[in-house]
């Protein structure tokens, strides 16, 4: 028969004479009790976790999809893009052999693409008959990962429950599967001492974007989980900054530390009214607090 562990353990409080022998409070019951609550928080974990996983990832998939409605770019063709910045200057045969599709096939993805200024297609010089595919600058931009990891931040809170492990300084340039594995363990492990067993004095959150403050030529932004210092990998600088002003165009920027701030500023852009960092396809990161790296972030949502 299937027990309902809460109304036993409610009617138990209340003093109920309703209780069946085996759950009377004698030392023995009271463990089994205690038992079988447990396996209830067992149960309600585990499908809280589940859910929790299930809410992030449909938060995740909006997000992107969102990202790159506009773009008419499908699946397929994103995939496509994703080959070609990581082997320039393929040929139509060839990525027609690598995804195991037709000649004819390729070409119609291609062909959309080229018109939408994705890539560019030009003959061999060898050879007339092969046309060497090349991303353009707007491809790369569709496929920026920096998307990604800007999604997974706001998905990490507003599920709860959750965090994230930073690794913009331990990834690889042409690859999804890093070797740097024991850091991706240690700062999972950190979060997991922080935010599951409450740890004190040790600290797994990595520093956060908070806000922005304009003074004239020069940017200051300000950042959660920095509440004293943040440090720079070379010294108190960082070379992953860019900034903008009305006209949307990132220039490259001096960034300097300044206890708990970082202040920004470039030549190029008397009046700025947008930053970003580390906002590109493949980064270093340079910025840490308490050894955790700061993960890309942008001010604008151009």
């Amino acid at each position: 028969m299937k027990l309902n562990i809460n109304r036993l353990i409610n009617e138990e409080a209340k003093g109920s004479p309703d209780l069946p022998g085996w759950f009377q409070t004698t030392r023995k019951r009271r463990s089994r009790r205690r038992a079988a609550v447990k396996h209830m928080d067992r149960k309600k974990l585990a499908h809280d976790s589940i859910m929790n996983f299930r809410k992030a990832d449909t938060m995740l998939r909006r997000y992107l999809d969102r990202k790159v409605s506009h773009t008419g770019v499908y699946p397929t063709q994103h995939r496509l893009l994703m080959e070609l910045d990581s082997n320039p200057s393929c040929s139509q045969v060839e990525l027609a052999e690598k995804f195991d599709v037709s000649a004819a096939a390729i070409a119609v993805s291609l062909k959309k693409l080229e018109k939408g200024g994705y890539i560019t297609r030009l003959a061999d010089e060898s050879d007339n008959r092969i046309n060497q595919v090349s991303i353009t600058e707007k491809g790369k931009e569709v496929i920026n990962s920096a998307y990604l990891r800007e999604a997974q931040a706001k998905v990490e809170h507003r599920v709860p429950n959750s965090g994230m492990a930073v690794l913009l300084d331990a990834g690889m340039e042409k690859g999804i599967h890093p070797a740097k594995k024991q850091i991706a363990g240690e700062r999972l492990a950190l979060l997991a001492l922080t935010k599951t067993y409450g740890i004190e004095g040790v600290n797994g959150e990595s520093p956060y974007y908070k806000s922005m403050e304009i003074k004239n030529d020069t940017v200051i932004v300000s950042f959660e989980r920095a509440k004293m210092w943040i440090s720079g990998k070379n010294c108190f600088e960082s070379k992953n900054f860019e900034v903008a002003s009305e006209d949307r165009v990132f220039y490259p920027a001096k960034a300097w530390i300044e206890r708990s701030k970082i202040l920004v500023k470039s030549e190029h852009v008397p009046h700025p009214v947008a930053v970003r960092y580390g906002f590109k396809n493949y980064v270093e990161g340079d910025v840490y607090c308490d050894g955790l790296p700061l993960g890309s972030f942008r001010s604008d949502n151009w």
